[in-house]
């Protein structure tokens, strides 16, 4: 997003109806950057069915527990995956209803999250401070305003946690790497049997098994990669 020119636009898209991959996300950016702006999206494909982005919603930790606002959350072991950026803070001032939701059973289509975010275009004003001119400082430090929930002293003691945080401790989701198999290997063959592929297909690193979590009985997951 920094480097977009002045008026220039963004695309955010994702293939997921989870409010905090998208709205939570897309509010975060807006909120740390006020020079740029939802587009309202009514004249982009008029055929394709869409309703607004949403302003409320919960948070849940993986253990099942939901939460309305960042302050109710108090378990020490909840603050290392849950962040103020989560909540639909000052959603209202965003206009996140501009953001497209398209659902599958309005259009039999797939879930799609869809946004267009514009970079303002500043007014061109006569230098302040042309060349040469001194200009004057004073040494006052900036101070963040009371009651900002993004200011540090909100993060004054989930910071600690976070910054001790590694991956051993880490609760919430984690998954294991890629870990490319030999040609040679029954992986190989399995999949070339399955798909019935031919000999000529470019078999090398195209075939891949991703275990999902470190757990003794978990099955591993095979993904070809075309």
């Amino acid at each position: 997003m920094d480097m977009l020119a002045e008026g220039g636009r963004i695309v955010y898209s994702t293939c997921s109806l989870n409010p905090l991959e998208n709205e939570a996300t897309v509010l975060s950016a807006l909120r740390d950057r006020p020079d740029f702006r939802l587009v309202p999206s009514e004249g982009f494909l008029p055929e394709l069915k869409r309703r607004p982005g949403i302003t409320t919603w919960k948070v849940m930790h993986n253990n099942g527990t939901w939460y309305e606002k960042f302050e109710d959350v108090k378990d020490p072991k909840h603050l290392k995956s849950i962040s103020p950026t989560l909540f639909p803070i000052d959603a209202e001032k965003h206009n996140l209803e501009r953001c497209m939701r398209v659902y599958p059973h309005d259009q039999n289509t797939g879930g799609f999250f869809i946004c267009v975010i514009e970079r303002k275009e500043t007014e061109k004003t006569s230098d302040p401070n042309p060349e040469g001119a001194e200009v004057a400082t004073d040494n006052k430090a900036e101070v963040s305003k009371p009651g900002d929930p993004f200011s540090d002293n909100i993060h004054k003691n989930t910071n600690v946690l976070v910054d001790k945080m590694t991956w051993k401790t880490y609760h919430g989701y984690r998954e294991d790497p890629y870990f490319f198999q030999d040609p040679g290997s029954e992986c190989f063959k399995t999949v070339k049997e399955w798909y019935q592929l031919s000999e000529t297909f470019p078999f090398c690193k195209h075939i891949c098994s991703l275990k999902v979590c470190r757990r003794p009985k978990t099955e591993e997951l095979v993904y070809c990669l075309f």
